[in-house]
């Protein structure tokens, strides 16, 4: 005679929880939208695939390289005729600071590549890449500081910021002051790494 287990009331309550819900397409794309590299390629009036313009004399990087780029959002021209070296530069201004791209996500938290696949390959603002916020929790945290609150990646591009919103929670996790943590200026760079003392350019 075989023995039924019955479920157990634990068991009973991970089968009533609800599932979450699927991912949206923007979430499971993230930076990349592969279906850029699929499929004919326009560029320089002419349509081929993506084996055949690597393999175009004109192309100046491996069909990989090309393949990323095109997922990036790169103009066709562009991803198959710019030298890997030779990266194009984006700038954008904000609270009368200009700053690259990837300087933009060192002083918020959010990613350099979730920015540029959002400007890019979704065709958003400067603005509204920056509104979404960052990918984790880390930089969403909401820090009270000058009488406001808001989130730690705002308080990176807050004018009174003088450091980027990494070192803005680090120092808050190591019981600074918030005020403090967001408006002192770093130390210098020469006490940064592993503190041996190097001689150069006539400098210790």
């Amino acid at each position: 005679m075989t023995n039924t287990q019955q479920p157990t009331a634990s068991d009973q309550q991970r089968l009533n929880r609800p599932r979450p819900p699927a991912r949206s397409k923007d979430q499971r794309i993230g930076r990349y939208d592969w279906e850029r590299a699929r499929g004919p390629i326009h560029a320089f009036g002419e349509s081929k695939n993506l084996a055949a313009w690597a393999g175009d004399a004109r192309c100046q990087v491996q069909a990989e390289t090309l393949r990323t780029r095109l997922a990036l959002g790169w103009k066709p021209e562009d991803a198959i005729a710019r030298p890997k070296h030779e990266q194009a530069v984006l700038e954008y201004t904000y609270n009368d600071r200009t700053l690259t791209l990837r300087g933009w996500a060192d002083q918020t938290g959010i990613r350099y590549h979730t920015l540029y696949g959002r400007i890019r390959s979704y065709g958003m603002t400067f603005e509204e890449a920056l509104d979404k916020g960052p990918d984790g929790p880390h930089f969403t945290v909401p820090i009270t500081a000058f009488g406001e609150t808001k989130p730690l990646f705002r308080w990176g591009v807050d004018p009174r910021a003088a450091v980027t919103a990494t070192t803005i929670r680090k120092r808050i996790l190591a019981g600074w002051n918030p005020q403090h943590a967001i408006s002192e200026q770093p130390e210098s760079r020469t006490t940064l790494g592993t503190g041996t003392p190097h001689n150069a350019f006539g400098k210790r």
